[in-house]
């Protein structure tokens, strides 16, 4: 039975700010941000904005695609960024959208990999039922003023709507490989939201991961991952400059020609551009980075159409990687739906030019969580009313 992802649907905060300013302002060489990490900008949610008006944003971009959630039988949030011990984020949702009260919702959690694991899970829920389910990935990255993790901070979500008939990209979610081990690398204690980072350990750990690619390959392509089962890569991308370095290590585990060399780097180049403008967004950013690859298809290099109807049969491999730490690796095959594939591409094209913020007025949004006159909320899903108890409600904004 063929499942996959049929639509995605994503949402950015409306404002960022540049990383080569940023950099420049805490003595930093704008170059090494632009160049060593790859970073131009990262979004920056507003005070009214949290991981629950992320997600609803989102899915609010499926159901403006024709969407129709009735038929939801399964809502699955992956998220590291949830402000609740026990509330999910996909209960705010399942209310927020007036979902059906026989519809799962439930949250997982496994820092950035929990969004492929959530998107695993349902796939086989939709296997097995014949349902229809909704995977939603939302996340903020943030680390604050101290430390060079700074300029990779960001903000995003996905929303993947998963049928028996996928119209985006078909995956079997019995075909995995999976690496996990307990280590500190990265961690974001319960009362307080930056989070606390050991950035050369974590590297360590994400391309030390890549063991669940060799693990897929000894098991579901064992005359070759890199030259015959897969026609392009998407990593998870906390900077673009990491998945650049384990598409490189994997190249010097399997003998490649230069011809795939070279278009799985140009696959990879493409992936990440969203993150360079939008920053990392965490549980989503797999989904985002396939977002960027989807957007180079179909117009960057101009061979498939601007309506990529000539995606169809390309094979992805999708590296997922948290911190923690697991990994995941899994192929799927694009499906070419002209209408998704325009969808994405529209929204990943629109990133370079959102408005830039200057620090002192990220500083203020973002750190401090304050209110700026000049800065209005949009139509977007906004944070309504926080009470004495701590209980969030949320509305729609005008």
């Amino acid at each position: 039975m063929r499942v996959g992802i049929d639509r995605m649907g994503l949402a950015f905060p409306a404002w960022r700010v540049s990383c080569r300013e940023l950099a420049a302002a805490r003595g930093v060489a704008p170059d090494k941000v632009a160049l060593g990490l790859g970073m131009e900008s990262f979004g920056v949610p507003m005070p009214w904005q949290d991981a629950v008006t992320l997600a609803a944003d989102a899915v609010d971009d499926l159901v403006a695609q024709g969407v129709d959630l009735t038929q939801v039988g399964r809502i699955v949030v992956a998220t590291e960024s949830a402000l609740d011990g026990s509330k999910p984020v996909a209960a705010w949702l399942h209310g927020m959208f007036g979902l059906r009260d026989d519809c799962e919702a439930f949250d997982v959690k496994f820092a950035c990999v929990g969004g492929a694991y959530a998107l695993l899970d349902c796939l086989r829920f939709v296997q097995s039922t014949g349902s229809v389910a909704l995977v939603v990935a939302t996340d903020i990255a943030l680390y604050g003023p101290d430390g060079s993790a700074e300029c990779t901070q960001g903000a995003g979500a996905a929303a993947l709507l998963l049928t028996q008939a996928p119209g985006l990209l078909a995956v079997d979610p019995g075909c995995t490989g999976t690496h996990s081990r307990d280590v500190d690398d990265f961690y974001r204690p319960f009362g307080r939201m930056s989070a606390v980072v050991k950035g050369r350990k974590s590297v360590e750990c994400y391309l030390a991961g890549l063991e669940a690619v060799a693990r897929y390959r000894a098991r579901f392509a064992p005359h070759g991952l890199l030259q015959g089962a897969v026609d392009r890569m998407v990593f998870h991308v906390p900077y673009p400059g990491l998945p650049r370095k384990a598409l490189a290590r994997l190249l010097q585990s399997e003998a490649v020609a230069e011809p795939s060399a070279r278009r799985l780097a140009e696959g990879v180049e493409w992936s990440v551009l969203p993150s360079r403008f939008a920053g990392n967004t965490y549980t989503a950013s797999l989904f985002v980075a396939l977002a960027g690859l989807l957007s180079g298809l179909a117009g960057g290099s101009g061979e498939h159409g601007e309506a990529g109807a000539g995606l169809g049969g390309v094979r992805v491999g999708m590296y997922s990687y948290g911190s923690g730490s697991g990994a995941k690796f899994f192929v799927g095959e694009l499906q070419g739906s002209a209408q998704s594939v325009r969808h994405v591409v529209s929204r990943v094209a629109a990133l370079p030019a959102l408005p830039l913020l200057s620090v002192a007025e990220m500083e203020h949004v973002f750190y401090r969580r304050e209110i700026l006159s000049g800065i209005a909320s949009g139509p977007g899903w906004r944070l309504a009313h926080e009470d004495e108890t701590g209980y969030r409600r949320y509305s729609r904004g005008c």
